[in-house]
């Protein structure tokens, strides 16, 4: 946690790796002070990282750079963080994500690659891919039903509030 403008913050990832804590099982939370080669070095790592830009633009005024950790190839899931400082729900940090995630990159962020960063890749860095996080058979399915708001049902999620909850 922290800015990137803070030197203990950005310092943090090399102490980690200097501690041999930089692994494929290391999941690096907000990473607001990391820098692109940061970045970098955790995807050399194998790492994750869960992203909440609601509380890190609300604590820090800043947020981490989160296109190019997708762009990296880094596996990030997006959470809403705690009450005092995140968003109210997922539905409502995935507006956030998709407004940070434009304004970092010159394209617009994939509606999928949203979804999939609350439900498959969150599950993948909770160690649980291999039984939740993706419809199949034999595997527990944790749903919510939406109002349709839009053709493309990615885009219909991301465009969802609490009341376009049905079931």
């Amino acid at each position: 946690e922290g800015s990137a403008s803070d030197a203990e913050s950005a310092a943090e990832l090399d102490r980690l790796e200097d501690l041999g804590g930089l692994t494929e099982a290391t999941v690096v939370i907000h990473g607001t002070a990391l820098s692109p080669k940061g970045l970098a070095t955790l995807r050399d790592a194998g790492a994750s990282l869960v992203w909440s830009p609601q509380s890190n633009l609300r604590l820090y005024g800043e947020t981490t750079g989160a296109a190019l950790a997708l762009e990296l190839g880094v596996l990030v899931g997006l959470g809403a963080d705690w009450l005092p400082s995140g968003s109210t729900s997922l539905l409502a940090e995935l507006k956030v994500a998709r407004r940070c995630l434009a304004q970092q990159s010159d394209r617009a962020p994939d509606p999928r690659k949203l979804v999939d960063m609350v439900t498959r890749d969150a599950a993948e860095i909770a160690g649980l891919g291999d039984r939740l996080g993706t419809l199949a058979p034999r595997r527990p399915a944790d749903l919510i039903l939406l109002e349709r708001l839009h053709h493309d049902p990615w885009e219909s999620v991301l465009m969802a509030d609490p009341s376009c909850i049905d079931l």
